[in-house]
């Protein structure tokens, strides 16, 4: 039996705050001046992607990925074996970060982890637990500090990012959270992991099934694996209604499918899609235990899986 979409809460969705028609996609970037207010937009600063002070860190993204727009940058350029530029330069590492620390500050602790069954209360039990594709690693650093029982491992290519996430780690005085430089196909299976994370990750793998693999193996049986990712059908006719499925659709052809293609890989992209995601995880022996939204997330699922605890 696969279990059905759950949505975050009773509350209204942003989705139905929309009114009769979907906006625009520059009006839901807000493109114009940062101080003016648009309609539509108060229901996506919340507590998600397109809030910031000052400027949007979303708009960040998509100006640090300018060049490869307009042509004045190969979409390979600056990539080594799928990472992306953003995190091989500090301007990069610093835009990729902005994106995600809104949303992780926000929801992580509050929104994500409670969704999860009984996740939380592992890690408040004290559990081995990764994080692959880390990034600057502040979803982990978080955890570490609020799960002390727990261990705390993050894995990236990016010696920028895990320089960052170390001195976060040692500004905040943590001692359960260790980072490394890793290409996470190789992630080891001995001690196993009793919960693996991949926050906004798989879709930009070369060999996102060779990573679900890697992670399968290096799960304990009866280990929880917990994605976040794009919040969208695999089907383009599905999202037709999705107000921001232009943006992410231009995202994904200039920016998340290259981070894979430069490299001979699965170009899944950032559409991939919750229908693709499902598939993938069956294939790679996974049993999934839920799909969910993310509270006042409208870009984001949380799809949880576990490695059968007899395999």
């Amino acid at each position: 039996m696969h279990p059905r979409r759950r949505p975050a809460s009773a509350r209204t969705p942003a989705s139905a705050t929309l009114g009769s028609r979907p906006p625009a996609i520059k009006e839901l970037l807000h493109l114009g001046r940062p101080d003016e207010a648009v309609g539509h937009r108060s229901a996506f600063q919340r507590r998600g992607r397109l809030r910031g002070p000052g400027s949007e860190p979303l708009h960040g993204f998509l100006a640090h990925n300018a060049p490869v727009h307009d042509g004045r940058q190969e979409p390979d350029d600056g990539r080594v074996v799928g990472t992306p530029s953003f995190g091989v330069t500090a301007a990069g590492a610093e835009v990729m970060d902005k994106l995600s620390r809104g949303l992780m500050d926000g929801q992580l602790l509050t929104g994500i982890l409670p969704g999860a069954g009984d996740l939380a209360g592992r890690l408040a039990a004290g559990a081995r637990a990764a994080d692959v594709g880390c990034g600057t690693g502040h979803a982990l650093n978080l955890m570490a500090r609020a799960f002390p029982a727990s261990e705390f491992r993050g894995y990236d290519f990016s010696a920028e990012g895990i320089a960052r996430a170390r001195a976060e780690a040692a500004e905040w005085g943590l001692g359960n959270v260790e980072f490394e430089i890793l290409d996470v196909v190789e992630l080891a299976a001995d001690p196993p992991f009793g919960v693996v994370f991949a926050f906004d990750a798989i879709h930009d793998q070369v060999d996102p099934v060779g990573v679900l693999a890697a992670i399968h193996r290096a799960l304990e049986p009866g280990g929880l694996f917990l994605i976040m990712d794009t919040k969208a059908s695999s089907s383009l006719e599905n999202n037709l209604e999705n107000p921001l499925a232009p943006m992410l659709y231009a995202v994904s052809t200039l920016h998340c499918m290259t981070v894979s293609l430069a490299h001979g890989g699965a170009g899944l992209g950032t559409m991939w899609g919750e229908e693709r995601a499902r598939q993938i995880l069956a294939d790679a022996g996974f049993d999934l235990l839920d799909v969910y939204d993310v509270p006042d997330d409208p870009m984001d699922s949380v799809y949880l899986s576990q490695r059968p605890p007899t395999a």
